[in-house]
């Protein structure tokens, strides 16, 4: 499972995790901010509370993920699976792009 890190520059996020395979990890009120979870393996993940602001999450399977209080503004859900009653209790998606690819008010 990839979990390197890239602060030099040539990826503006803040943490890599490209395709991680973090099934059934408990994240709660984690400080995932500009983290890069493109592709990411994130069913059944708690990620109660957690900051996603300006996450990559295109692609993520958020299948069964606890999002409740989560903080989604300006995240990319881009192609993400994810159903909206979980987006329904994130704590903010202002700015997020959907996983239909339109932006979230």
């Amino acid at each position: 499972m990839p979990t390197t890190t890239d602060r030099t520059g040539d990826n503006p996020h803040e943490a890599s995790l490209y395709r991680a395979d973090l099934r059934e990890a408990t994240l709660t009120e984690a400080n995932l901010a500009q983290a890069y979870l493109h592709q990411a393996d994130l069913v059944g993940v708690n990620l109660r509370g957690a900051n996603l602001s300006e996450a990559e999450l295109g692609g993520a399977d958020l299948t069964g993920a606890d999002l409740a209080g989560a903080d989604l503004t300006r995240a990319n859900l881009n192609r993400a699976t994810v159903a909206s009653d979980q987006l329904s209790r994130a704590q903010s998606l202002h700015g997020a792009i959907l996983p239909d690819g339109t932006k979230h008010d």
